[in-house]
Protein backbone atom coordinates (compact mmCIF):
# COMPACT_ATOMS: atom_id res chain seq x y z
CA UNK A 1 0.00 0.00 0.00
CA UNK A 2 1.12 3.48 -0.85
CA UNK A 3 2.23 6.11 1.99
CA UNK A 4 -0.10 8.22 2.79
CA UNK A 5 2.12 11.24 2.46
CA UNK A 6 3.25 9.82 -1.27
CA UNK A 7 -0.47 9.41 -2.03
CA UNK A 8 -1.20 12.96 -0.73
CA UNK A 9 2.17 14.18 -3.21
CA UNK A 10 0.60 12.41 -5.96
CA UNK A 11 -2.57 14.08 -5.26
CA UNK A 12 -1.37 17.56 -4.97
CA UNK A 13 0.81 16.85 -8.38
CA UNK A 14 -2.37 15.78 -10.27
CA UNK A 15 -4.28 19.02 -8.79
CA UNK A 16 -1.64 21.41 -10.13
CA UNK A 17 -1.13 19.54 -13.25
CA UNK A 18 -4.20 18.20 -14.05
CA UNK A 19 -2.87 14.60 -14.30
CA UNK A 20 -4.71 11.79 -12.57
CA UNK A 21 -3.18 9.87 -10.16
CA UNK A 22 -2.72 6.30 -10.69
CA UNK A 23 -4.41 5.28 -7.13
CA UNK A 24 -7.47 7.03 -8.33
CA UNK A 25 -9.85 4.27 -9.41
CA UNK A 26 -12.82 4.08 -11.83
CA UNK A 27 -15.95 2.64 -12.09
CA UNK A 28 -17.63 1.02 -14.74
CA UNK A 29 -19.99 4.38 -14.70
CA UNK A 30 -17.53 6.65 -13.31
CA UNK A 31 -14.20 6.94 -15.34
CA UNK A 32 -10.80 7.75 -12.88
CA UNK A 33 -10.69 11.08 -14.62
CA UNK A 34 -14.03 12.23 -14.21
CA UNK A 35 -13.85 11.47 -10.31
CA UNK A 36 -10.68 13.40 -10.30
CA UNK A 37 -12.28 16.31 -12.19
CA UNK A 38 -14.25 17.13 -9.38
CA UNK A 39 -11.23 17.76 -7.11
CA UNK A 40 -9.73 19.63 -9.82
CA UNK A 41 -12.93 21.81 -11.21
CA UNK A 42 -12.98 22.61 -6.87
CA UNK A 43 -9.61 23.74 -6.66
CA UNK A 44 -10.06 26.00 -9.55
CA UNK A 45 -13.03 27.44 -7.85
CA UNK A 46 -11.97 27.89 -4.60
CA UNK A 47 -8.70 29.52 -5.54
CA UNK A 48 -10.66 31.42 -8.07
CA UNK A 49 -13.04 32.81 -5.29
CA UNK A 50 -9.59 33.69 -3.44
CA UNK A 51 -8.42 35.80 -6.08
CA UNK A 52 -11.66 37.45 -6.32
CA UNK A 53 -11.98 38.30 -2.99
CA UNK A 54 -8.22 40.07 -2.95
CA UNK A 55 -9.43 41.65 -6.45
CA UNK A 56 -13.56 42.51 -6.12
CA UNK A 57 -12.99 45.34 -8.17
CA UNK A 58 -11.09 43.87 -11.00
CA UNK A 59 -13.81 41.11 -10.80
CA UNK A 60 -16.88 43.64 -11.17
CA UNK A 61 -14.54 45.56 -14.01
CA UNK A 62 -13.79 42.04 -15.72
CA UNK A 63 -17.67 40.41 -15.35
CA UNK A 64 -17.12 37.23 -14.36
CA UNK A 65 -16.56 35.30 -17.58
CA UNK A 66 -13.24 37.57 -18.08
CA UNK A 67 -12.09 37.70 -14.54
CA UNK A 68 -12.92 33.39 -14.58
CA UNK A 69 -10.34 33.38 -17.52
CA UNK A 70 -7.65 35.49 -16.04
CA UNK A 71 -7.79 33.37 -13.07
CA UNK A 72 -7.58 30.21 -14.59
CA UNK A 73 -4.45 31.66 -16.78
CA UNK A 74 -2.78 32.66 -13.58
CA UNK A 75 -3.48 29.89 -11.86
CA UNK A 76 -1.43 27.40 -14.44
CA UNK A 77 1.44 30.09 -14.94
CA UNK A 78 1.70 30.50 -10.64
CA UNK A 79 0.12 27.81 -8.84
CA UNK A 80 -0.55 28.57 -5.14
CA UNK A 81 2.46 28.56 -3.21
CA UNK A 82 1.67 29.69 -0.11
CA UNK A 83 -0.15 27.94 2.99
CA UNK A 84 -2.43 30.67 3.76
CA UNK A 85 -4.87 31.24 0.83
CA UNK A 86 -4.77 34.84 1.50
CA UNK A 87 -2.21 35.45 -0.50
CA UNK A 88 -3.23 34.02 -3.65
CA UNK A 89 -2.43 36.33 -6.31
CA UNK A 90 0.66 38.27 -4.88
CA UNK A 91 2.08 37.93 -8.49
CA UNK A 92 -1.03 39.01 -10.55
CA UNK A 93 0.41 42.41 -11.50
CA UNK A 94 3.89 41.02 -13.03
CA UNK A 95 1.73 38.27 -14.63
CA UNK A 96 -0.96 41.07 -16.29
CA UNK A 97 2.21 43.03 -17.42
CA UNK A 98 3.49 39.83 -19.27
CA UNK A 99 -0.04 38.96 -20.61
CA UNK A 100 -1.47 42.42 -21.56
CA UNK A 101 -4.56 40.48 -23.77
CA UNK A 102 -5.77 39.27 -20.74
CA UNK A 103 -7.03 42.93 -19.98
CA UNK A 104 -9.20 44.76 -21.94
CA UNK A 105 -7.77 48.06 -20.68
CA UNK A 106 -4.42 48.74 -19.89
CA UNK A 107 -5.57 50.45 -16.40
CA UNK A 108 -6.30 47.45 -15.01
CA UNK A 109 -2.59 46.57 -14.42
CA UNK A 110 -2.58 49.75 -12.23
CA UNK A 111 -6.26 48.49 -10.80
CA UNK A 112 -4.04 45.17 -9.65
CA UNK A 113 -1.72 47.49 -7.93
CA UNK A 114 -4.05 49.34 -5.83
CA UNK A 115 -5.72 46.53 -4.63
CA UNK A 116 -3.21 44.10 -3.77
CA UNK A 117 -2.02 47.29 -1.91
CA UNK A 118 -4.97 47.69 -0.16
CA UNK A 119 -4.72 43.87 1.08
CA UNK A 120 -1.25 44.03 2.37
CA UNK A 121 -1.48 47.37 4.21
CA UNK A 122 -4.75 45.70 6.11
CA UNK A 123 -2.73 43.09 6.74
CA UNK A 124 0.22 44.44 8.03
CA UNK A 125 1.63 44.55 11.26
CA UNK A 126 0.18 46.89 13.79
CA UNK A 127 2.92 50.19 15.58
CA UNK A 128 2.27 52.29 18.22
CA UNK A 129 1.56 55.89 16.36
CA UNK A 130 3.70 58.88 17.11
CA UNK A 131 1.82 61.80 18.23
CA UNK A 132 2.58 65.85 17.41
CA UNK A 133 2.77 65.81 21.12
CA UNK A 134 5.77 63.69 21.30
CA UNK A 135 7.51 65.93 18.63
CA UNK A 136 7.01 68.83 20.89
CA UNK A 137 9.27 67.64 23.19
CA UNK A 138 11.97 67.36 20.94
CA UNK A 139 14.69 70.37 21.56
CA UNK A 140 14.47 72.84 18.00
CA UNK A 141 18.17 72.14 17.69
CA UNK A 142 17.93 68.22 17.29
CA UNK A 143 14.96 68.65 14.52
CA UNK A 144 17.31 68.68 11.68
CA UNK A 145 19.11 65.20 12.43
CA UNK A 146 15.39 63.60 12.97
CA UNK A 147 14.71 60.88 10.85
CA UNK A 148 11.33 58.67 11.02
CA UNK A 149 9.80 55.46 10.46
CA UNK A 150 6.39 54.82 8.27
CA UNK A 151 3.85 52.42 9.30
CA UNK A 152 4.44 49.14 8.16
CA UNK A 153 1.03 49.83 6.37
CA UNK A 154 2.28 52.20 4.19
CA UNK A 155 2.77 51.79 0.61
CA UNK A 156 3.69 54.17 -2.04
CA UNK A 157 2.64 52.98 -5.12
CA UNK A 158 3.74 54.59 -8.91
CA UNK A 159 0.58 54.13 -11.40
CA UNK A 160 0.01 55.44 -14.70
CA UNK A 161 -4.00 55.73 -14.99
CA UNK A 162 -6.55 57.39 -12.53
CA UNK A 163 -7.37 54.18 -11.14
CA UNK A 164 -8.81 55.55 -7.89
CA UNK A 165 -11.76 57.26 -9.71
CA UNK A 166 -12.46 53.32 -11.21
CA UNK A 167 -12.02 52.00 -7.42
CA UNK A 168 -14.42 54.74 -6.06
CA UNK A 169 -17.23 54.27 -8.55
CA UNK A 170 -17.34 50.37 -8.48
CA UNK A 171 -17.64 50.94 -4.54
CA UNK A 172 -20.51 53.41 -5.05
CA UNK A 173 -22.42 51.27 -7.66
CA UNK A 174 -21.35 53.97 -10.26
CA UNK A 175 -22.34 52.89 -13.66
CA UNK A 176 -21.89 56.30 -15.27
CA UNK A 177 -18.12 56.34 -14.65
CA UNK A 178 -15.90 56.92 -17.37
CA UNK A 179 -12.78 55.20 -18.44
CA UNK A 180 -9.82 55.77 -16.10
CA UNK A 181 -7.22 58.34 -17.80
CA UNK A 182 -3.96 58.50 -18.31
CA UNK A 183 -1.94 60.11 -15.44
CA UNK A 184 1.62 59.33 -13.89
CA UNK A 185 1.28 59.63 -10.53
CA UNK A 186 1.89 58.21 -6.93
CA UNK A 187 -1.07 57.09 -5.04
CA UNK A 188 -0.41 56.45 -0.99
CA UNK A 189 -2.13 53.37 0.74
CA UNK A 190 -2.14 53.07 3.88
CA UNK A 191 -4.50 51.81 6.95
CA UNK A 192 -5.59 53.89 9.86
CA UNK A 193 -7.00 52.39 12.82
CA UNK A 194 -8.90 49.18 11.47
CA UNK A 195 -9.48 50.57 7.97
CA UNK A 196 -7.33 51.06 4.76
CA UNK A 197 -7.01 54.54 2.82
CA UNK A 198 -5.24 55.71 -0.65
CA UNK A 199 -5.08 59.00 -1.62
CA UNK A 200 -3.33 60.26 -4.99
CA UNK A 201 -0.54 62.67 -4.42
CA UNK A 202 0.69 65.87 -5.84
CA UNK A 203 4.51 65.69 -7.24
CA UNK A 204 5.75 67.59 -4.02
CA UNK A 205 4.41 65.56 -1.34
CA UNK A 206 5.51 61.93 -3.18
CA UNK A 207 8.93 63.20 -4.08
CA UNK A 208 9.40 64.22 0.19
CA UNK A 209 7.09 60.86 0.96
CA UNK A 210 9.67 58.52 -0.87
CA UNK A 211 12.54 60.70 0.80
CA UNK A 212 10.96 60.10 4.11
CA UNK A 213 10.76 56.12 3.44
CA UNK A 214 14.56 55.66 2.36
CA UNK A 215 15.44 56.97 6.12
CA UNK A 216 16.46 60.71 5.25
CA UNK A 217 16.39 63.15 8.16
CA UNK A 218 14.24 66.60 8.13
CA UNK A 219 16.64 68.49 7.29
CA UNK A 220 16.74 66.66 3.73
CA UNK A 221 13.13 67.10 3.66
CA UNK A 222 13.52 70.31 4.11
CA UNK A 223 15.93 70.60 1.32
CA UNK A 224 13.78 68.91 -0.99
CA UNK A 225 10.84 70.87 0.12
CA UNK A 226 12.62 74.25 -1.13
CA UNK A 227 13.50 72.84 -4.57
CA UNK A 228 9.44 72.31 -4.71
CA UNK A 229 8.61 75.69 -3.24
CA UNK A 230 11.75 77.99 -2.91
CA UNK A 231 9.68 80.47 -1.31
CA UNK A 232 8.00 78.65 1.66
CA UNK A 233 9.96 75.45 1.99
CA UNK A 234 9.66 75.54 5.56
CA UNK A 235 5.35 76.04 5.48
CA UNK A 236 5.41 73.45 3.02
CA UNK A 237 7.48 70.83 4.82
CA UNK A 238 6.11 71.39 8.52
CA UNK A 239 2.51 71.20 6.79
CA UNK A 240 3.05 67.70 5.65
CA UNK A 241 4.51 66.67 8.53
CA UNK A 242 1.29 68.12 10.74
CA UNK A 243 -0.83 66.16 7.64
CA UNK A 244 1.13 62.66 7.80
CA UNK A 245 0.67 62.75 11.78
CA UNK A 246 -3.09 63.62 11.38
CA UNK A 247 -3.35 60.25 9.01
CA UNK A 248 -1.47 58.35 11.11
CA UNK A 249 1.71 57.21 8.62
CA UNK A 250 4.34 57.58 11.14
CA UNK A 251 4.95 55.50 14.27
CA UNK A 252 8.63 56.75 15.52
CA UNK A 253 11.43 59.67 15.37
CA UNK A 254 15.07 58.87 16.12
CA UNK A 255 18.09 60.96 15.77
CA UNK A 256 20.04 60.46 12.64
CA UNK A 257 23.26 58.87 14.37
CA UNK A 258 26.57 61.28 13.72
Amino acid sequence: MIPLADWQRQFQQGLLHQRVPAAVAGTATVPSGRRFDIYTSAYRLRLTEALEANYPVLHQALGDEQFTQLAVAYLQAHPSSHANIRWFGDRLDDFVRDQGALLPHPALADLIRLEWALCCAFDASDREILQGTQLGQIPAEHWPALVFDLHPSVHLIALEWSVETLWNAAKAADDGQEAPTHDPHYTLVWRQQLGTRFRSLERGEAMLLLELSQAACFARICELAASIASDDATTLAVSLLQRWLQDQLLTECRLLPE
